[in-house]
């Protein structure tokens, strides 16, 4: 069946209907719950040519003059059919009673009907007036009768003489016992934005100014992101929206039994967020120094257990630990700041093209810059010919094995630390990712729906883990409870996480693991992290465009590995996207 649209008499909503099954049925509007037929243009009444030309002279006369009016033709009609609704009651009252004649009673009746004068404010049918609302122009208003019904009294009529006399009150119609509820599954939302979406939050105006624009999402080119758009908008009610929790306390309460098997450390962690009512996050980088995914598998079988202890028993064989703060509670590496001295042996990485010092200055340029003796911290740093001899904290530490690693797997040499293969990429995580970030995306949360549920729908859809970064959330009086309504249709995902967080002040950046965090503008425009783009083809035509990327922040930096032909960028996550986007461009990107 091809899609049609019918509009909702009282609330002038569009809806596109793609179900054959509900044709004939009245369905409730998902604006306004008014009932609304569901009837194809097919099945709407044919005028007689009289009356055709009269509806095109209304049209063109609601165009050019005043308030519409009926005319002659238009009576006779309803006239007739008044007529005949008469006569058949005067039969069903002789049937019930017995009294007269039925002839005799029909007769006396459509008579004394027909003798009074008969009502001029009757309009076209809906379908001319639905074609006619197609058009934008510049028309007075008219206040309608307030015994006319809504769906009459917004459509025209051609102009003739008007009458003194009024109709008669008529009774607003009961719904059919064929309606039902708005099944999304069924009508098309793509036409809708999210003031028609938006149920019960603001009223539509009783009369809404003819100039008023209406923007259509779906048809918005989706190469163009407009932070303006209205695609999300935050609740009205803002009392779920600020947490004032006792994150320790919370944490306490008993549960009399916690049992699972293999469940996903993100799943885990999501649960005890909902048991508890405290936003619990991980960071990237402290899933990658103990070697982990939030895909890793958990287990525990319990009785008569804190949720704190529940935390403390499944993380531990990770070497992870928990903190707990007022409001929140971040799961780290465990002893992430001792202090260690470690060889990082390097034999393997020096030739004609890379030497032990210039290794040791890419470190330092590189890995953790601002901790290192040269700028003023504590880290300490000596180049032997085949080791690079480190002092730093076990945070540094992994970073810098990474780091060496990383740049082993890109010039294709096994790597010789003990560290996840699987949990190493010799590529940006936004070139992995870009494919499924490049999927088209179709979501629509009509009522207003918790962060946390819709975060956790478009990771199922999008079928990659993401990270929330809540502690930068909070900032921006964020929290999982907080609710958001939004809407896109078929844009790519990168696009369509842009357009939903921006509004809110938020982001999102592809982290090693080949995974996706949502985290505040701040961080993504402006903390450093390391990628590895492998290149094909001489990059020294495009590496001067590209450290132009790198300039605005000190401590940036990028460097050209010439024996891997591997392009090395400390950047914040929304320079390196547009260091993707430019090597694309060129197509000196080897990994797409």
């Amino acid at each position: 069946m091809e899609p049609f649209k019918i509009r909702c008499v009282t609330c002038q909503a569009g809806l596109s209907v793609r179900n054959e099954s509900l044709l004939g049925q009245i369905v409730a509007c998902p604006r306004c719950g008014s009932m609304v037929e569901v009837r194809p243009p097919s099945l709407s009444p044919k005028l007689s040519p009289e009356l055709a030309a009269e509806a095109d002279a209304g049209r063109f006369a609601s165009e050019t003059v005043g308030p519409p009016v009926a005319s002659a033709s238009s009576f006779k009609l309803i006239a007739s059919a008044l007529a005949c609704v008469l006569g058949g009651a005067a039969v069903l009252g002789f049937v019930l009673l017995g009294d007269e004649e039925p002839t005799a009673i029909a007769t006396s009746i459509v008579e004394q009907k027909l003798e009074e004068p008969i009502p001029r404010q009757l309009p076209l049918p809906v379908e001319s007036a639905l074609l006619q609302e197609e058009k934008t122009i510049d028309v007075p208003q008219v206040e309608p009768p307030t015994d006319i019904p809504a769906a009459v009294a917004e459509a025209p009529a051609p102009p003739v003489e008007p009458s003194p006399a009024r109709p008669t009150d008529v009774a607003e119609p009961k719904p059919s016992s064929r309606a039902r509820k708005f099944n999304p599954l069924e009508f098309d939302p793509e036409n809708l934005d999210l003031m028609t979406l938006d149920q019960g939050a603001v009223p539509p105006p009783a009369e809404p100014s003819p100039k008023m624009a209406v923007i259509d999402p779906a048809k918005i080119e989706p190469q163009e992101f407009q932070p303006t758009m209205n695609v999300v908008r935050r609740s009205p009610d803002t009392t779920t929206s600020v947490q004032r929790l006792d994150g320790p306390e919370r944490l306490r309460q008993r549960i009399p039994a916690l049992q699972f098997e293999s469940m996903p450390l993100g799943d885990f962690l999501r649960l005890l967020s909902h048991l508890s009512g405290v936003a619990i996050s991980i960071a990237p980088d402290q899933l990658l120094m103990s070697g982990i995914t939030v895909r890793q598998k958990v287990s525990l079988d319990a009785t008569d257990i804190s949720l704190d202890e529940a935390l403390v028993r499944v993380l531990a064989p990770l070497k992870l630990e928990h903190v707990a703060s007022d409001e929140q509670v971040v799961v780290l590496r465990r002893e992430a700041s001792k202090i260690r001295e470690v060889n990082y042996p390097i034999a393997d990485l020096i030739d004609s093209s890379t030497s032990a010092e210039l290794l040791a200055q890419w470190t330092q340029r590189l890995v953790a810059p601002e901790t290192w003796q040269a700028v003023g911290g504590s880290g300490v740093l000596e180049s032997k010919p085949d080791v690079l001899r480190v002092t730093q904290s076990q945070q540094v530490h992994y970073q810098l094995l990474i780091f060496l690693d990383r740049l082993r797997l890109a010039r294709n040499l096994p790597p010789v630390s003990r560290f996840p293969v699987q949990q190493l990429a010799g590529a940006s995580p936004w070139s992995i990712l870009s494919d499924r970030l490049g999927a088209p995306a179709t979501f629509t949360f009509s009522q207003y729906t918790t962060l946390d549920e819709i975060i956790a729908h478009w990771q199922q859809e999008l079928g990659v883990p993401i990270l929330i970064d809540w502690p930068a959330l909070a900032n921006e009086q964020l929290w999982p409870q907080t609710r958001i309504a939004c809407a896109i249709a078929g844009e790519p995902w990168s696009q369509a996480l842009d357009r939903v967080l921006a509004p809110l002040g938020l982001s999102w950046r592809a982290v090693p693991g080949n995974m996706v965090e949502i985290t505040s503008t701040e961080k993504v425009d402006f903390q450093l992290q390391l990628d590895l783009f492998p290149l094909r083809g001489d990059a020294g035509k495009i590496m001067q465009e590209l450290r132009v990327l790198a300039e605005p922040l000190a401590a940036a930096a990028m460097v050209h590995d010439a024996k891997g032909n591997v392009l090395i960028a400390l950047q914040p996550a929304a320079a390196q996207r547009k260091t993707l986007q430019q090597l694309r461009k060129h197509k000196f990107l080897l990994v797409e």
